[in-house]
């Protein structure tokens, strides 16, 4: 039975004697940069998965020797590490939010962050009551949702208009530029027209150069000013999705 595993594991059997002594060559795999080998070679050894790949270490010098350096590995933007980090250097400690990729670092940070509270919800209009009710308690919250779910927040946004809370959220859009999914189109295309319908300012952000200053300046419209205000965040910035 032959198993994939990376090039240079594959490499450190192989001068162990364990690819030799079991009669079968190993063999590339282009498609997922790995190559597969004998199950056999691989008994005896402590396994790790890694990146997807089977990968054994018996000693901890060769789990350094077959660890990717930082450089090699895939880094992703900076702006939203620093973007989790204006959020809570201008007091917002409450992150209400309904699990998407588009906020990833921002709820993973927030999850992992003692200092705030991370609130995960059922449905995006729960976000509506919970920040503010966070607002009463003397906190400043963010809701973090896709564009998708503006439609389910319409009527609930009456209690913000009514109420005159202070609101923030920032949206990962869909049905935008590049959609490949027409089921994201009808309410990516209607999203910012029915936030404005129901009284919440927009302001989208296409370029990584602009997530800093304009959601420092949707803090200070939302928190110093009262508004509600919501931050799209385009798939011209995310990436267009397929699917």
């Amino acid at each position: 039975m032959l198993v994939p595993c990376c090039f240079r594991l594959a490499r450190v059997l192989e001068q162990r004697g364990g690819l030799r002594a079991s009669g079968l060559d190993y063999k590339p795999d282009a498609s997922s940069c790995s190559v597969f080998v004998p199950l056999g070679a691989l008994y005896g050894c402590r396994r790790a998965d890694k990146y997807g790949s089977i990968c054994v270490f018996d000693t901890e010098a060769e789990k350094v020797a077959l660890t990717p350096e930082k450089s090699e590995q895939t880094a992703g933007p900076a702006w939203p590490d620093a973007l989790y980090d204006l959020l809570c250097a201008e007091g917002v400690t409450l992150f209400a939010y309904v699990p998407d990729a588009g906020h990833k670092v921002l709820i993973e940070r927030s999850l992992a962050d003692p200092s705030v509270k991370s609130i995960p919800l059922t449905t995006e209009e729960e976000g509506v009551g919970v920040l503010a009710g966070a607002n009463l308690g003397g906190a400043k919250g963010v809701l973090l949702m896709q564009s998708s779910g503006v439609g389910n927040c319409v009527n609930f946004l009456s209690l913000v208009k009514s109420g005159k809370f202070p609101f923030l959220i920032l949206i990962s859009m869909r049905g935008d530029f590049g959609e490949g999914n027409p089921w994201q189109m009808p309410m990516g295309q209607s999203t910012q027209r029915v936030l404005e319908a129901m009284g919440v300012l927009c302001m989208r952000i296409e370029n990584a150069d602009d997530v800093l200053p304009t959601v420092s300046a949707a803090l200070t419209m939302t928190f110093k000013s009262g508004n509600a205000v919501a931050v799209l965040l385009t798939q011209k910035l995310l990436g267009a999705k397929a699917f």
